[in-house]
């Protein structure tokens, strides 16, 4: 696949694909193309260590779950949005347009503004240190990346990020580029 960020795609990611014919709505015509509404977001990302033994050929050692543009997921489907497979020959492309919290990584420890402690699992899927509900206070203070106290420039990298927004303007943004709404398992009441 054309287009994978660095470190790959993750659970969140807005997407824009190019690919073989969807339905999509035709957002305007030109004299030499056609342009159509997307974008994708990513509902999950499956490895497979080691390949699929059954399937196409060749074996799948990972797929992309996508779902449409105003498409939300949900928790209870058993099977949701389409599979591709990053790695394959087809001639896939994918444009990254937005990577909610892009400055943490999974199981990062933040601190909030209210003294809090949290670990991000996944954009929209925080879990506070002390048991309760809600969703961070920006803004956050890197406490732990990998288990151990951060780089200093990871410090610097997250507090550059959050200097300015919050959660709610993270989540407006992917819910305006995807036309979607997080799923209900994941979404909180503010702290």
């Amino acid at each position: 696949m054309i287009g994978e960020p660095a470190g790959g795609f993750r659970r969140g990611d807005v997407l824009r694909i190019s690919c073989p014919f969807t339905d999509a709505v035709v957002s305007g015509v030109h004299a030499y193309n056609v342009s159509i509404r997307w974008p994708f977001h990513v509902m999950s990302v499956d490895h497979f260590d080691p390949p699929l033994e059954i399937g196409r050929l060749p074996r799948s050692r990972r797929n992309l779950v996508l779902l449409r543009y105003g498409e939300s997921e949900d928790p209870d489907a058993e099977y949701q949005g389409f599979c591709i497979d990053p790695d394959d020959d087809q001639p896939i492309t994918a444009e990254l347009l937005f990577r909610p919290y892009a400055f943490l990584c999974a199981d990062d420890e933040p601190a909030d503004s209210a003294g809090r402690g949290w670990r991000f699992i996944a954009p929209w899927h925080w879990s506070p240190f002390d048991g309760g509900t809600g969703t961070p206070v920006w803004p956050l203070a890197l406490l732990h990346r990998e288990g151990a106290e951060p780089a200093d420039d990871s410090i610097g990298a997250v507090t550059a990020e959050i200097s300015t927004g919050s959660h709610a303007d993270e989540l407006a943004h992917w819910e305006r580029l995807t036309g979607a709404s997080p799923p209900a398992r994941s979404r909180v009441s503010s702290a």
